[in-house]
């Protein structure tokens, strides 16, 4: 099962890291490993990175004619049985997490029309601009 997390990323370490996306890679791996002790500054620094999603923004993910989609609040479903695929889509604040059995799941392709998404798979090491 994949898991990877996408995050609505502010214009300005956007543009500091358009073509340099093994930083962005390193500060999100720094903030997992983050120590109780440097908690604060880790959160400060999340903050300082990302931005909030809005609801306008992701109101293109919506697949309402498509019968393998299903949607409970913040959590999207998508069950494919023709292609074999299981993804499970939670949206938060300031980011999102995909949980799937494919490595490019359907969703991916719906949030790549919002500007400064950034995905990582933590599991793999992928990453990188969702456009």
């Amino acid at each position: 099962m994949n898991k990877i997390y996408i995050f609505k990323i502010n214009n300005t370490f956007s543009i500091l890291n358009r073509y340099n996306e093994y930083n962005l890679y390193v500060y999100f791996s720094g903030l997992i490993n983050t120590n109780e002790y440097d908690l604060i500054k880790a959160y400060n620094l999340f903050n300082s990175i990302t931005d909030n999603i809005l609801d306008k923004e992701i109101g293109n993910i919506y697949m309402f004619n498509d019968d393998n989609y299903i949607v409970n609040n913040n959590i999207h479903y998508y069950n494919d049985y023709l292609s074999n695929e299981k993804t499970k889509l939670i949206i938060h604040n300031k980011y999102m997490s995909i949980y799937s059995n494919k490595n490019k799941p359907t969703f991916l392709d719906n949030l790549s029309n919002i500007d400064n998404m950034f995905y990582i798979n933590f599991n793999s090491k992928e990453y990188g601009w969702l456009k």
